[in-house]
Formats: C-alpha cells, sequence, structure tokens
C-alpha cells in the first residue's frame, strides 16, 4: 500500500490546512486503518515522508504499530533542507518539481487574492511555506512551522 499525502494521490485538499510536513496524527492514522487488515507492518517513508514517519517512529516508541520502519532521503532538518534548496542546481531541478504541483493546488482552494498574487509569485518552496502554509497552522513564518516538524531520532 502507498499513502499520499498532500493530494499527491489524486483527491484534491481543499480544506483550510493544506498539508502538514510532520502530521504524525495523519500517519499514525494511515497505520491503524492497515492494522485491521494486516497483521504485520512495515513501513518506509521517502523524502517529507521519511521525516514524517521519523517523527512517528520517534514519538510512538514501542507503541508505534508499524513493526519496523525505514527512511529514505529524508530532511532531518527543515529548515537546513528549505535553505540548501536555494542552491543553484536544487533550485534550477527539485524546486520546479516540487513546488509547481504544490502550487497548482493551492490555487486551486478557496483562498484570497492576496494569497493567490502572493503564491503566484513564489519561486522559492520555503517562501511558499513562509506565506500560506504556515499561516494556515497558526505559525508566524516559515522558521516556526519547520521547528516542529524535527523527527525524533532514536
Amino acid at each position: 500500500m502507498v499513502a499520499h499525502f498532500r493530494s499527491c494521490g489524486g483527491i484534491p485538499a481543499n480544506g483550510r490546512v493544506f498539508y502538514n510536513a510532520g502530521d504524525t496524527d495523519e500517519v499514525h492514522h494511515a497505520l491503524q486503518n492497515l492494522s485491521q487488515q494486516y497483521a504485520n507492518i512495515y513501513a518506509v517513508g521517502v523524502s517529507l515522508g521519511g521525516n514524517a514517519l521519523a517523527k512517528y517512529m520517534g514519538e510512538y516508541g514501542d507503541k508505534a504499530i508499524c513493526q519496523g520502519a525505514v527512511v529514505l532521503s529524508a530532511p532531518v532538518d527543515m529548515s537546513s533542507a528549505a535553505l540548501s534548496m536555494h542552491s543553484f542546481l536544487s533550485h534550477r531541478i527539485y524546486t520546479p518539481y516540487l513546488l509547481n504541483p504544490i502550487i497548482k493546488k493551492a490555487l486551486a482552494n478557496d483562498i484570497s487574492k492576496e494569497e493567490i498574487d502572493s503564491i503566484k509569485a513564489v519561486n522559492r518552496i520555503s517562501d511558499f511555506d513562509d506565506i500560506f502554509t504556515a499561516p494556515r497552522h497558526g505559525y508566524r513564518s516559515n522558521n516556526h512551522y519547520y521547528q516542529p516538524h524535527q523527527p525524533c531520532l532514536i
């Protein structure tokens, strides 16, 4: 089974909260649903999914639903990861691959004209998180939004 969050699975996310990079409640909910059908669950998380999975495993510890987890290519420090994506190569290759679909999905939501104008002017993921994602989670800036998403490394 593959879980897609942030509407990456083809179902639009159109609520007030668009996505939350470190939402372990959502990971736990998905694993609870799987545990109703499968006795043994092992998880693999990639990129931001890996960050959320590592955070989940650290928070839940022995109470984690999956018996084991593997994390691949996950940003351990969200602030540093966002900054490194401003480098030439990442900004030219990875940023458009990740940012353009997120902008398109955000613009499909019920948002204000100010948010639309700000989002259309964005060319960095950290700027998108600063003007769109962080305020929707009650944070003052992306720096505050990124802090709770540090995985609990064990």
